[in-house]
């Protein structure tokens, strides 16, 4: 027996590097000891538990370990040292994405937290393991601190005045002989601990006019427990406008219209405009509303949360450039329209020719000449001179259609002195003789010339109703004349020192020069049947871009009031003032107001959804029913304009649910079908204990292990290497 033994021995030996082999190939696991892994910790505590110094606990244990803080990732023992509830950040995918992003290999990654895993931070850990090939283990720990509050729930529906408030209460209110809820300040309702019904809870009226905070107690303990939770519900019927405005103290067709709620434009950022279902952004300049209400009001529009008036009733209302995320949105471009639909002009182009032009300066020049007669319209009178210490006349003022101007320029050669005061002094004589309404000159020149009196030129144009603009030309090149030319007489500066660069210069000089953006005249406003229904004295002159609305214009079919279409949403333009102060015929229409209002009224949801929402340990439930709920969206926005979505789950008994596990004040924002559905105010705060328990057996799965799974082929091909050496050195020994 002792021989067939021996060779039962060999052939388990001898076949052992054949199935490391083969099990690299087939891809299997290798189960390794998990104590030869390097551990890298996280600790995630919620605030009770920094609060009642179970932290310390849990350094002790983990002195090591890595935390998650407000400011992001940080050893865990620095946000011990911070101050009481400074540190709470709730949620493990933000761990998750950390050690993802600094994953190395052969590493276990271990997880101690005083939160319940959700459902959706357990599924993520799965995928982390098999994406990364690392183990992961999450143990959760419970806090010291009593929290006899389990959960607070409330339901909202439209056109309420009171809701019930329910209080459940978990086994750590056996530590009190009773316990009492009710709104701050008013009656509570009370209950002894071991009287409590059968579902441990208590509810009570709240009248949402009132303080919106529920008081909680428990009494006859060790310590009394007390404390408030913010319940915001009591906006129902408060405005759902918010305007934008520096104006005080008066009052247009908006407040009249609908509640509202003005702020300044540096207000923007805490009033939170998500909140609101219209916000209407009162005169200008878009500048001032900043980089980030420029993107909020953005993303109002484009999320579908709300929509967005802009009044531009002053020339001030904004320039391209001013507000790029607005810009993207709006129905109307921040210039005139096009040249074919702009009054004709008379337009002189003074084109530098002298030596300090010479080579690509004046190849630029000739490019931009050409460029500008290009884009005049074929009935504006134009005309083309050329200056060095002399005026050269090209082309005295004709129609543009006759002849080519622009092939006037192609012979011409730089060269001789400067004096460009006496040049344009001549300009300016030859202009005042035209007579056409709108004259300007155009000097392309690199303002190297003798030093003279240009202020004093430039208030001559002025006076004479003559616009200049000048175009700088190349690298070299004196700006501060070239500006003196232009200051005051409503003309621009313009610097191109690339030739893609001119062709935009010359055609937005020619409508500005042509029209300014606000018209301060009288003008007649139709309707889209094209019956006039009013006369304003001022309003913005802008182009209407695609795909818009126009529901008022004038005569030449600049926009009075516009519409652009986002889903259910929409961005919007008045053309002038709200309060009468050039719109004051157009209010006393009757027909033109109902079309205005009733095109502002379709922006406001009707709210027919009823929504609930349960406070607890990781954060807030909500849970929307409605008849009429198809496929519903959250957006979670702070105060600050900051947006997220939460994840949506498919409906349990007709209800669908949300998560949002984060502390703090929240507009809640529930979309459908391209428009808003329901909006409410939620206000999370730590404290309560209730947990969304997940199965046992997927809390099971990310216990530590004492072997660990390794999916990489090349550890079972090491083995195979060994193993052959092992048996290759045992067989020798034995023989």
């Amino acid at each position: 027996m002792a021989p067939l033994k021996v060779d039962m021995v060999k052939r388990i030996v001898f076949s052992l590097p054949v199935a490391f082999l083969a099990a690299g190939l087939l891809g299997l696991p290798l189960p390794v000891p998990a104590f030869l892994f390097p551990e890298r910790s996280y600790v995630v505590a919620d605030g009770p538990s920094f609060a009642s110094g179970d932290a310390a606990r849990l350094l002790e244990k983990h002195p090591k370990a890595l935390g998650m803080g407000f400011g992001g990732i940080a050893p865990f023992p620095s946000l011990v040292a911070s101050p009481p509830g400074t540190a709470f950040l709730p949620g493990l995918l933000p761990v998750l994405e950390h050690a993802k992003r600094n994953a190395r290999p052969w590493e276990r990654i271990s997880i101690v937290t005083t939160l319940l895993p959700t459902e959706q931070e357990l599924s993520r850990m799965a995928d982390f393991e098999r994406t990364t090939g690392m183990s992961i283990s999450c143990v959760t720990e419970t806090s010291s601190a009593p929290k006899p509050v389990l959960a607070l729930s409330y339901r909202i529906s439209s056109g309420q005045k009171t809701t019930r408030i329910s209080v459940a209460f978990g086994p750590d209110a056996d530590a009190w002989d009773e316990v009492a809820v009710g709104q701050e300040g008013g009656t509570a309702v009370g209950s002894k601990v071991d009287e409590l019904p059968a579902d441990r809870s208590l509810s009570f009226p709240f009248d949402l006019s009132g303080l919106p905070s529920v008081s909680i107690e428990a009494r006859g303990g060790k310590a009394p427990y007390r404390i408030g939770i913010p319940v915001p519900v009591g906006r129902l019927d408060d405005p759902r406008v918010l305007v934008i405005s520096e104006r005080k103290g008066i009052s247009g067709f908006i407040d009249s219209a609908w509640p509202t709620r003005r702020i300044t434009a540096s207000g923007l950022g805490t009033a939170n405009p998500s909140a609101y279902e219209l916000v209407v952004v009162d005169g200008g300049p878009l500048a001032s509303l900043g980089e980030a209400g420029d993107a909020a009001l953005r993303d109002i529009v484009v999320r579908g949360s709300g929509s967005v008036l802009f009044v531009a009733d002053s020339p001030d209302f904004g320039r391209p450039g001013d507000a790029p995320a607005v810009e993207s949105i709006l129905p109307v471009e921040l210039l005139p329209r096009t040249v074919r639909k702009l009054p004709d002009m008379a337009i002189l182009v003074l084109v530098d020719r002298s030596g300090s032009m010479w080579g690509e300066k004046f190849s630029l020049a000739k490019v931009t000449g050409v460029e500008f007669f290009r884009n005049m319209k074929p009935t504006d009178l134009t005309a083309l001179a050329l200056f060095s210490d002399e005026l050269e006349w090209a082309r005295k003022f004709q129609r543009n259609s006759e002849g080519s101007p622009g092939k006037l320029l192609e012979p011409a050669a730089a060269g001789g002195g400067t004096d460009l005061h006496a040049a344009l002094s001549k300009c300016l004589d030859e202009i005042g003789t035209v007579n056409v309404e709108e004259r300007h000159v155009i000097v392309v020149s690199d303002g190297i010339t003798k030093p003279a009196d240009f202020p004093g030129l430039a208030a001559r144009a002025s006076r004479e109703g003559v616009t200049i603009s000048a175009v700088a030309v190349g690298e070299d090149m004196d700006a501060t004349t070239l500006t003196a030319l232009v200051e005051g007489t409503g003309g621009h500066y313009y610097s191109v020192k690339k030739p893609d660069e001119i062709p935009s210069v010359v055609f937005e000089d020619r409508m500005r020069a042509a029209r300014t953006s606000f018209a301060a005249e009288r003008t007649a406003i139709f309707g889209v049947d094209g019956a006039q229904v009013a006369w304003v004295d001022a309003m913005s002159r802008f182009a209407p871009r695609d795909s818009t609305s126009v529901l008022f214009a004038d005569e030449l079919g600049d926009p009075f009031f516009i519409s652009r279409e986002f889903g259910e949403r929409a961005c919007l333009l008045l053309a002038s003032d709200q309060y009468g102060t050039y719109t004051k015929e157009f209010f006393r229409s009757e027909s033109a107001v109902s079309v205005l209002k009733k095109r502002l009224d379709t922006l406001f949801a009707d709210r027919p959804v009823d929504v609930g929402v349960t406070l607890h340990a990781r954060g807030a439930t909500i849970t929307l029913r409605g008849e009429s709920l198809v496929a519903p969206s959250v957006t979670v926005a702070s105060p600050g304009g900051e947006s997220r979505e939460a994840e949506v789950r498919s409906p349990v008994n007709g209800a669908f649910a949300a998560d949002i596990d984060s502390s703090g004040s929240f507009e809640i924002v529930v979309s459908d079908r391209g428009g808003v559905a329901a909006r409410f105010p939620l206000d999370v705060a730590a404290g309560l204990a209730g947990r969304m328990a997940p199965s046992k057996e997927s809390l099971r799965e990310r216990l530590p292990r004492a072997f660990i799974p390794v999916r990489d082929r090349r550890a079972w091909i090491a083995l195979f290497f060994i193993a052959s050496l092992a048996v290759t050195a045992w067989s020798r020994f034995v023989s």
